[in-house]
């Protein structure tokens, strides 16, 4: 497969964050998963467009950089899973089902 751009990774995350239309429908639209944009929702949502950006092999991330990913994901940060997440969270059983 043939590698995205990032302008249009772009596009898509924005297309979504504006309400034109579901993820399954956007993720359509552009010829990709639906895993594939939530990918990139997630990356966009953490490191803004550079996280859209293609990174080959082993990572090493600023200090800095892994702070804020720590902060997010305390107590009163962005919570333990992104927003588009929220809606598929389901309360637990009572106890005893």
């Amino acid at each position: 497969m043939a590698s995205i751009s990032v302008k249009t990774k772009i596009q898509a995350v924005e297309q979504y964050y504006a309400g034109a239309g579901s993820l399954n429908q956007i993720a359509e639209r552009f010829g990709v998963h639906r895993s594939t944009l939530q990918k990139w929702l997630l990356n966009y949502d953490l490191f803004g467009e550079e996280g859209l950006r293609h990174r080959a092999g082993n990572h090493h991330y600023p200090a800095i950089v892994k702070q804020q990913a720590v902060k997010l994901y305390r107590p009163g940060g962005i919570g333990q899973r992104p927003s588009f997440y929220q809606a598929r969270r389901r309360e637990p059983a009572p106890a005893g089902k």
